[in-house]
């Protein structure tokens, strides 16, 4: 039933109906409770936002993610979207900017959303604003949320496998110089990756030296790029890094490019994520390939479970991801030499 019908069915003006779901104080208290009553009779919404003056559902859903110029946030916008339309939720998506995210949380809380999803981590919101989120008293589920204390329903690639493919395979080449980049802001002990990285090099007897492991926190690529031309200089080659991200490789192939360095010659590399220009950056990159349309499926299919259920359920899913061997890495024992 449309509006008009409605309106019709109930003897007024659609301008009536919409006042009424309004809560335009101007329409008689006794008109609006007998329209009110007609549309719980006849299950008529005018729209999802008038519909939550009277049940406290919008079935709309926030989601927060990570730049979605990135194809693998793009991917997980993607995921939940083919899981909650059908489902009759509309999810609004919020790109997360490093400042102002808690505003554009609760922007969304205004709008009455029923549940967010978010990548919530220690460089978007303080604790005093995860606390603040929590009191929302809305279902959230987190992806990618390492350690987070918040909340317990989570939706994150297995992060130990990222780096145990990326040594086992670069122990399989032949490489024994091998180095770890990241431009993640938390510091690298506190990243499960490389904790896994690190203990599969040691399980071969690999050692990673502390002036192996490169962190910045800059959020400026060129600036990125100009702390590893430096960090470069101190290096010996060949060497083999696995990076935490494909934009951080990316800079790196710049940086061995401004120094004269080759790609896989002297520097063998790989990823993570198989972000979509990974496939076209000269050599091609090899990476570790996290699966964004299946997180993003099995975020939005959390959600539909705490939606629904009568109690307060926790859920932790964790997506499988794979090895994509490209051109970036050297075989060091088809060479007969070693590093």
């Amino acid at each position: 039933m449309n509006i008009r019908e409605f309106a019709q069915l109930s003897g007024v003006s659609t301008a009536t109906v919409s006042r009424v779901f309004s809560h335009d104080p101007k329409v008689r208290q006794t008109t609006a409770e007998r329209i009110r009553k007609l549309a719980e009779q006849y299950d008529f919404r005018p729209n999802a936002v008038a519909q939550s003056a009277f049940n406290g559902k919008t079935r709309s859903i926030g989601v927060l993610l990570c730049s979605l110029r990135t194809s693998y946030f793009a991917d997980i916008a993607q995921g939940i979207q083919e899981v909650l339309l059908p489902e009759d939720y509309l999810p609004i998506m919020v790109s997360l900017r490093g400042n102002g995210d808690f505003v554009s949380m609760r922007r969304l809380v205004d709008h009455r959303v029923d549940g967010i999803i978010a990548c919530i981590s220690d460089e978007n919101f303080t604790e005093a604003e995860l606390r603040e989120i929590k009191r929302f008293n809305l279902p959230v589920v987190t992806i990618d949320a390492f350690g987070q204390r918040f909340f317990s329903d989570n939706i994150s690639s297995d992060e130990d496998a990222c780096g145990k493919l990326a040594a086992e395979h670069l122990i399989s080449k032949g490489h024994r110089n091998i180095c770890f980049l990241s431009g993640n802001p938390s510091p690298v002990d506190l990243l499960p990756r490389f904790l896994a990285f690190r203990s599969v090099l040691a399980e071969h007897g690999v050692s990673l030296r502390k002036d192996s492991v490169f962190s910045s926190r800059s959020k400026d690529h060129g600036g990125m790029t100009e702390a590893l031309r430096e960090w470069l200089k101190t290096q010996s080659f060949p060497c083999a890094c696995y990076c935490y991200n494909d934009n951080d490789a990316r800079c790196l192939y710049e940086a061995a490019a401004a120094l004269g360095l080759r790609i896989p010659e002297d520097i063998s590399v790989v990823g993570t994520a198989d972000l979509n220009f990974a496939s076209a950056m000269v050599p091609k990159l090899t990476t570790i390939r996290q699966n964004g349309v299946e997180i993003g499926a099995l975020a939005a299919h959390a959600m539909l479970r705490l939606l629904n259920a009568d109690g307060c359920i926790h859920y932790k899913q964790i997506s499988t991801v794979t090895l994509v061997e490209r051109d970036s890495v050297t075989d060091l024992k088809m060479k007969g030499r070693k590093a």
